[in-house]
């Protein structure tokens, strides 16, 4: 009987997750989901408090995350998804995605595979995650960290990056380099925190729409869905793609999840402007070893969308 309340508990789990994402901590999620993602402090975590993440043999970076505060706040970002290592290592073994490209990342936490997108040469990268100090703050100490400038290139990511809170769904003027709307965005989320976002990166050569997004690990917000296409309508260009990459983390929902794929088949109109939609299609499927949870496996996805408009 238990473990049908657990089950029953889990396959609710994403319905919980409210509209407006400004209530996101009034979300009540059992403590054991986080037993999916591994514990806290994974046994790679260093003395500085970042964690080694091998990308290749011979590529690895040092992944600073957001500490977990026992609650919501911190998203889930205190641990190193398999979606995020499976984007970063696509990225790694097909650098023509990125190369000379304007990249833009959604639901970052350790922003793993932004990172792999400025090593290969994007032109501009945009990481963007809810806006949490805490969250944005964990990947300026990821830029910074002087470990990964051996594959960053010392003082090369100057002009290329930008870190920015954004809530899908939400005006995206701030991250195509709107710069009235995008310090307006900044100094809001200094309001709405109350801690230093200084270092909050908005500099460089950012405007204009996006030539690839990535998403990685957060179809089980269904509720989102919606908002996460949204945002990746207003931040694309013509022809732009989407790499998606997931897990089914809630048992019950697996219909749920691809259900995400139907709505961005799915014509949409925004305004006066010409119908959007995107074009699935399935990239891989791969097992993985769970990073944090020795002996656990999960069944890894990788699609793309391609954005078209017409009637």
């Amino acid at each position: 009987m238990a473990e049908d309340v657990r089950e029953a508990d889990l396959r609710s789990l994403s319905d919980q997750v409210p509209e407006a994402a400004d209530g996101l901590e009034e979300i009540s999620l059992p403590p054991w989901f986080a037993e999916q993602l591994g514990p806290p402090s994974a046994p790679d975590q260093d003395k500085h408090g970042s964690h080694r993440v091998e990308i290749s043999p011979s590529f690895h970076l040092h992944i600073s995350l957001a500490e977990d505060d026992g609650a919501n706040g911190s998203l889930f970002a205190f641990s190193i998804w398999n979606g995020s290592l499976l984007l970063a290592r696509y990225l790694d073994n097909h650098p023509s995605f990125v190369r000379d490209k304007r990249v833009i990342e959604f639901g970052a936490a350790g922003a793993l595979p932004s990172m792999v997108a400025l090593r290969h040469g994007g032109a501009y990268v945009m990481i963007t995650d809810y806006p949490d100090a805490r969250l944005l703050q964990a990947i300026e100490r990821t830029l910074q960290d002087r470990r990964n400038a051996a594959w960053l290139g010392a003082g090369k990511t100057a002009g290329r990056v930008g870190i920015m809170g954004h809530v899908w769904g939400k005006d995206t003027a701030g991250l195509l380099g709107e710069e009235s709307t995008r310090n307006g965005q900044v100094r809001a989320c200094l309001r709405q925190t109350g801690d230093d976002l200084g270092k909050v990166r908005t500099e460089g050569r950012s405007s204009g729409l996006y030539d690839l997004a990535l998403v990685g690990e957060c179809l089980w917000l269904h509720r989102e869905h919606g908002n996460l296409l949204q945002s990746l309508h207003s931040t694309l260009c013509p022809g732009g793609t989407a790499l998606i990459s997931f897990a089914h983390h809630v048992p019950g929902c697996e219909d749920k999840d691809m259900r995400f794929f139907m709505l961005a088949a799915q014509a949409r109109q925004y305004g006066n402007e010409q119908p959007v939609w995107f074009e699935v299609q399935k990239l891989l499927e791969k097992n993985m070893v769970c990073l944090h949870r020795e002996g656990k496996v999960s069944k890894q996805f990788l699609y793309s969308l391609t954005k078209r408009s017409g009637g």
